[in-house]
């Protein structure tokens, strides 16, 4: 099964105008059991920055988020992080990183978990640089679907179903009353 795969371009560093040090890039629900996820990162411009430069990847869990997105101090949201990984810049110009991996296990209840990106070590100095960010989500048993929505299948057949029969029914009834009648509704 494929996995739930999200691709996104997110500006990281500091200038004289702004400092962005830390950029949230995704969520997941995770159900019971042990979910993974990978995730890999490029430059948008290739040569732009030192090949092979670590950044962090932080995962928080959906009790601690809003506290998170509170915080005004970009670099202390990772005190609330319940893992931090390197994740490294690709070693040749304009190619993927190196696939960093992790995993979520749960026992208790399902969870989102939230993903950002941060260069709180400061290792894009002097600028701000756009990089290209993909993250793949895959539950235990294989699913691709984040654990909200895990009903989407059955609810999109149902609701086909259910337009299915509407349109037969339509169908009949037009026909009927156009054997009825041997006109068209006029209107």
């Amino acid at each position: 099964a494929h996995a739930k795969l999200q691709k996104s371009t997110l500006r990281l560093g500091r200038d004289t105008r702004r400092s962005a040090e830390w950029q949230y890039v995704g969520k997941f629900g995770f159900a019971i059991g042990q979910g993974t996820y990978e995730a890999r990162l490029k430059e948008t411009v290739p040569g732009s920055l030192p090949l092979g430069m670590p950044l962090q990847l932080e995962v928080y869990i959906d009790e601690d988020w809003p506290h998170v997105e509170t915080m005004t101090e970009v670099c202390r949201k990772k005190e609330r992080s319940r893992r931090t990984r390197d994740i490294a810049i690709g070693s040749e110009a304009g190619e993927w990183g190196p696939i960093a991996q992790g995993s979520i296990a749960q026992n208790v209840r399902p969870h989102v978990w939230y993903f950002a990106i941060s260069d709180c070590r400061g290792m894009l100095k002097n600028g701000t640089y756009g990089l290209d960010f993909e993250i793949e989500f895959k539950q235990d048993g294989g699913s691709h679907f984040s654990v909200e929505l895990q009903w989407a299948t059955s609810a999109n057949l149902l609701t086909l179903l259910g337009c299915s029969a509407f349109l037969w029914s339509f169908c009949r009834r037009s026909r009927s009353f156009l054997r009825r009648t041997g006109c068209r509704d006029p209107v």
